[in-house]
Formats: C-alpha cells, sequence, structure tokens
C-alpha cells in the first residue's frame, strides 16, 4: 500500500511502498488515503491546500478552491496515480 508524505516546510508530496522509508523522513505528514488527507487537511489553512495544488505536477494553479472537500479530492485525484520513491526520496 502506497504512503503518501506531505513535507511541511515546502508541502510537497512524495510517495513511498516501503514504510521503512518513509519513516526516515522527519517534518512530514504521512496518510494512506483520501480520508487519511481530508484528516490532516481538516486542521490546515485552505491557503495551505492551494500551495500544495499548486506544487503538484501538470496541474494548472489555483488561486483558491470552493471548499476544503473540493480541495482535497482534487489533490487526492492526481496524488494516488503519483510514482513511488524508492529508498529515501530527495
Amino acid at each position: 500500500m502506497k504512503i503518501f508524505l506531505i513535507e511541511n516546510e515546502t508541502d510537497n508530496i512524495t510517495v513511498y511502498t516501503i514504510a521503512k522509508d518513509a519513516d526516515g523522513v522527519k517534518g512530514a505528514e504521512r496518510f494512506r488515503t483520501e480520508a487519511g488527507l481530508a484528516k490532516l487537511a481538516a486542521t490546515w489553512p485552505v491557503q495551505r491546500l492551494v500551495d500544495i495544488w499548486n506544487n503538484l505536477p501538470g496541474v494548472t494553479p489555483v488561486k483558491k478552491f470552493k471548499d476544503r472537500a473540493t480541495a482535497v479530492a482534487r489533490i487526492w485525484k492526481v496524488i494516488e496515480n503519483m510514482e513511488t520513491v524508492r529508498g529515501h526520496g530527495h
């Protein structure tokens, strides 16, 4: 199962398949599902969701989302198919 990490400083998302590798990344929040992302995002400023979206490859940048649920759904749709990283990533 994929493990998604969002780096707190950069809002970059990295995907891992090995929990041990994901555990080695400091300063990041992790989730495995859209519901997990929604739970994390519930406490974030809405602007962070915009920043995360705008950091994703191949998306059209936005200035805002209609609501938090829309932001989470759109982010998940892009990241669920992201390639995984082997080893400790970047």
